[in-house]
């Protein structure tokens, strides 16, 4: 080997050492990325979110308004009941009233049905939007913190020992729900994705502040 080359050799390696520290990481795409992976507990957000807390309030207050109508309406048949036992049966009245108290029957079946569609719907709704937020502050997050992917930790909150609530069937059910089976602290980013979700939702409300409409009566 001749002076000059082993002089060239150890110059070489200088230069590809700086070369590699003054490369950075590997640009997403190329074959040495590593892909930067977080986790969120979806549980913990919607428990913790104003969003979910006030949708259930309106759903109970709703549901609230329903019963008191309800209640109205089958006080008004048994009234209805009491007057058809004073009254003779197979005469005229007894009969005609008889047929008002089946329509009343009929009619509170109708609107119990109706309103129960009512609730179904506004709860898939508010669940849906809710969703929907949460992905949106997901996307933000993980765009800010240079993520490539975010799992949804399912895993079923199994508080205390006592399991006789829950059948095996339904207890097998959610220990296979959970997808993540462990995650570091510093993968974790659902208090991120929280604060981020009631930080939007806040402004929301205060820009629909204006428009918000009255519950339709429960009729």
């Amino acid at each position: 080997m001749s002076r000059l080359f082993s002089a060239f050799v150890p110059l070489l390696a200088i230069a590809l050492a700086a070369a590699a520290l003054g490369a950075g990481p590997a640009p997403a795409g190329s074959p040495d990325h590593v892909p930067q992976i977080a986790v969120v507990r979806m549980a913990q957000i919607t428990r913790n979110c104003t969003e979910y807390k006030q949708l259930i309030q309106t759903l109970q207050a709703r549901a609230n308004d329903m019963n008191q109508e309800e209640g109205k309406r089958r006080t008004e048949i048994t009234q209805m009941i009491e007057q058809l036992s004073q009254l003779k049966g197979g005469s005229a009245q007894w009969l005609g009233l008889r047929d008002q108290i089946d329509d009343k029957k009929l009619a509170l079946e109708v609107w119990g049905e109706k309103m129960k569609l009512e609730l179904d719907r506004r709860q898939k709704a508010g669940e849906k939007s809710l969703y929907d937020h949460i992905t949106q502050a997901v996307q933000t997050v993980a765009e800010n913190q240079h993520l490539d992917l975010v799992l949804s930790d399912n895993g079923p909150d199994l508080i205390g020992p006592d399991l006789d609530g829950i059948t095996p069937s339904q207890f097998h059910q959610l220990l296979n729900a959970r997808a993540v089976l462990f995650a570091n602290k510093k993968a974790d980013v659902t208090e991120d994705v929280l604060t981020l979700v009631e930080s939007n939702f806040k402004n929301q409300k205060s820009e629909a502040a204006s428009t918000v409409l009255p519950n339709p009566p429960a009729h």
